[in-house]
């Protein structure tokens, strides 16, 4: 077991900031499926929890894994070296909206995000896409195939979330703009 616990923290800090996936970490230990391998995530993350002679812990988001700092350790690094903080992303109010829009409608198309916000996105959009934030999830069977976008693993990442439906409920708000946008469309011809 030990050794797959190396294997384990050898890949995860290999891989950095890169989420790694439990199918990669079936391979890698020559496992039959991926509960196994999640099992075994689980245990490490368990010991390295456990462990008061270790500083690191396994991050899980999505059923994706990645080695990082115990929280207490890393506010205390973060402090020496000073790095940026989470809330230092120089998110602007309208990147904030955009952003809150796509987390809780996703997958969402630009002309929901601009309905809902009441002005154009696009800018804010690819603003989000270039931090990492957000991604284009593929293609919308409406008139004209517009694109689709979602949050990324990072976005949950950033906002300390393991899985999108941890986020506060907003859900209503949006389901009633996606609601009038629909009935605007009927009305429009859309």
């Amino acid at each position: 077991m030990k050794n797959n616990f190396r294997l384990i923290q050898g890949v995860l800090f290999l891989r950095g900031d890169v989420f790694t996936k439990s199918e990669e970490i079936k391979k890698l230990l020559k496992l039959k499926n991926n509960n196994e391998a999640l099992s075994i995530i689980l245990e490490y993350k368990d010991f390295l929890d456990n462990s008061i002679d270790s500083g690191l812990t396994i991050k899980i988001i999505e059923n994706k894994f990645k080695l990082v700092t115990k929280d207490d350790l890393s506010k205390e690094l973060r402090n020496f070296y000073s790095l940026k903080s989470i809330n230092k992303l120089n998110l602007s109010n309208p990147m904030i909206e955009t952003l809150t829009i796509i987390a809780y409608s996703q997958p969402v198309t630009r002309i929901e995000i601009d309905f809902i916000r009441g002005v154009e996105s696009i800018s804010m959009i690819q603003k989000l896409i270039d931090l990492d934030l957000v991604y284009i999830s593929g293609k919308s069977k409406k008139i004209g195939n517009p694109n689709l976008y979602n949050t990324t693993p990072y976005f949950l990442d950033v906002f300390n979330q393991q899985k999108i439906t941890n986020l506060p409920e907003f859900k209503k708000f949006i389901d009633q703009k996606r609601k009038e946008l629909s009935l605007k469309e009927q009305r429009d011809g859309k």
